[in-house]
């Protein structure tokens, strides 16, 4: 069987409304009087054959699939821009590039402060640090006299960022070691899965409460004890941790951010 060229994948892949907008968004982007990418597209989401000379001649069809893919990834950034943080942060950060690269510096500093907001609100720690870049960039261009208090300030924003980001992922591979391995372990050596379930209770991560400071570490704080508390057959204190973390969910909700009642894990 002949192997699907990855054009046809990823047409087959989009919903009706993804089809829809990229149908919109190819008549826009028309060259000449024949879109022939829209052609090409249409044919292909319908199941056509496209490798004659229908289309377009057979020598320009691989130059033309290729072409057209990147027309659909492109199409697609903005069909999503603005659906989710990650897309939202990205286009924050182009917007504050072009213009930094115009000189604007006065809208480009208040759009830094916006994307620190959403930063600071969704634990987006890398876009923080590039921000952060980009500030201090724009400091020694429009505060000159106040360069080193402005760096000491800077730095020690950075600093604490790396910190809490630091406790953040260790928060994530202690929670995704636990997830992994520890029920295959309950089963085969009981005994000594328990002690180990017991060391980490013990340990900095899971017993104490004032360490985790970004939303999704205090998250994974508490259904680390309620996972291990499971394991141990202490179902009523690992509720305690799982209603805790329903409650912390409930007190920081947004729009953006989903219930854990209806997803695994934060």
């Amino acid at each position: 069987m002949t192997e699907a060229h990855p054009l046809e994948l990823l047409i087959r892949s989009l919903d009706q409304t993804e089809k829809r907008y990229f149908t919109v968004y190819a008549k826009r982007h028309a060259i000449g009087g024949k879109n022939i990418y829209l052609t090409l597209f249409e044919a292909i989401a319908k199941g056509e054959a496209v490798d004659g000379d229908k289309i377009v001649p057979k020598e320009q069809l691989a130059s033309h699939k290729h072409y057209l893919f990147q027309m659909i990834l492109k199409a697609m950034r903005g069909y999503n821009s603005g659906k989710d943080v990650e897309n939202e942060m990205r286009e924050i950060l182009s917007d504050i590039h072009f213009l930094e690269s115009k000189r604007m510096f006065p809208p480009c500093l208040k759009l830094i402060r916006k994307g620190q907001r959403l930063g600071e609100l969704h634990d987006r720690f890398t876009e923080l640090l590039s921000l952060l870049d980009i500030e201090r960039r724009l400091v020694k261009l429009m505060q000159p006299d106040k360069l080193l208090q402005e760096m000491d300030r800077l730095e020690h924003v950075r600093k604490d960022i790396i910190d809490r980001m630091t406790v953040h992922y260790a928060y994530i591979e202690l929670y995704d070691r636990l997830f992994a391995t520890l029920r295959k372990q309950l089963r085969n050596d009981r005994q000594t899965t328990v002690q180990y379930i017991q060391e980490l209770l013990a340990g900095p991560l899971l017993s104490n409460p004032n360490l985790p400071s970004s939303f999704h570490s205090k998250s994974y704080y508490l259904l680390g004890n309620a996972f291990c508390y499971q394991l141990l057959e202490q179902y009523s204190q690992s509720k305690k941790f799982h209603v805790e973390n329903i409650e912390l969910w409930d007190q920081t909700h947004t729009g953006s951010r989903v219930s854990p009642t209806n997803t695994k894990e934060p």
